[in-house]
């Protein structure tokens, strides 16, 4: 399976980082662009239980956690509009076996953030692994632990956007080894999306 992490090079530090370390950052939940992320919109609690209780730990317990974003996918330009600083930026392309992550999450879109059901022993990433369906485009994928760092497949390629500059593209393919192939983009203007050229 191959999935993409896009990254503006606003912080070429990180890039260069992600690249020769092979690690990507983990943010904090609250931290993602979604303001709706991590949120839910009823509770439902188990009344054999104290109230107070069961969302406190709850909290807690999601307070720790971190995510990473990827998706299974190059070709959507919102994702290069938003995540790759309007096409100047890169997408870092993994290969991995998917079934050796048991922290990598499949996003679910739904049509409203989700309920809360305590009667059902909701862990938190029940509710970060749920996205409502306008952000269903970014087809996202999610690591999601208490690490602030997380090495995951292998770096297979990167893909250069479309107004990427010159010397960013030199400075990209000086760190990489011979294992990692470069690819230009374009768009389809016929398919609205992004493809190699």
């Amino acid at each position: 399976m191959k999935l993409y992490k896009f990254r503006s090079l606003d912080n070429f530090e990180r890039v260069k980082m992600i690249l020769l370390n092979k690690r990507f950052h983990l943010a904090k939940w609250s931290e993602l662009n979604d303001p709706m992320e991590g949120y839910f919109y009823h509770i439902i609690y188990n009344t054999d239980l104290p109230y107070k209780n069961q969302l406190e730990i709850y909290l807690s317990d999601k307070s720790e956690l971190k995510i990473c974003s990827f998706s299974n996918t190059y070709s959507p330009v919102m994702l290069w509009w938003n995540y790759a600083n309007e096409y100047k930026g890169i997408a870092i392309e993994i290969s991995i076996n998917k079934n050796d992550y048991k922290n990598l999450f499949e996003v679910k879109y739904i049509k409203n953030i989700p309920t809360l059901d305590f009667l059902k022993n909701p862990k938190p990433t029940d509710v970060l692994t749920k996205k409502i369906k306008l952000w269903s485009y970014e087809k996202e994928y999610r690591i999601i632990e208490k690490d602030e760092g997380v090495a995951i497949g292998n770096i297979t390629g990167v893909y250069f956007g479309i107004r990427m500059e010159q010397s960013h593209k030199s400075k990209i393919k000086g760190l990489l080894d011979d294992s990692v192939k470069t690819y230009e983009t374009q768009i389809d203007f016929d398919a609205n999306k992004i493809i190699i050229k």
